[in-house]
């Protein structure tokens, strides 16, 4: 399934946040989110590490579990070839970050 990715560097809570430029990635049944976040990480140019990232279906908020394959997340989230995919920092990485 192919799906657009794009940067959303929320790591500064004081700042305006505008995700980056959007770039696609193809993902293949059967195969967990987890492989993917490498490969995903260096095509947004994250600067974080890859623990620190979630990836986010930017039209209904709905996270994605990193240890299902994209075929295989929760019934609640609606995933159609050219949806937009945010990739995010983690919730805990934000808190440490605003400590």
């Amino acid at each position: 399934m192919k799906l657009s990715l794009r940067l959303l560097d929320d790591s500064d809570p004081f700042n305006e946040v505008y995700p980056g430029k959007s770039v696609s990635f193809d993902f293949e049944e059967g195969v967990v989110i987890g492989d993917y976040l490498e490969a995903i990480v260096a095509l947004v140019k994250c600067p974080r590490e890859i623990g620190d990232v979630t990836l986010q279906v930017q039209r209904d908020n709905q996270y994605l579990d990193n240890d299902y394959p994209i075929d295989g997340q929760n019934d609640d989230i609606v995933l159609k070839a050219h949806r937009t995919i945010l990739v995010r920092l983690s919730s805990d990485a934000r808190a440490r970050k605003c400590i």
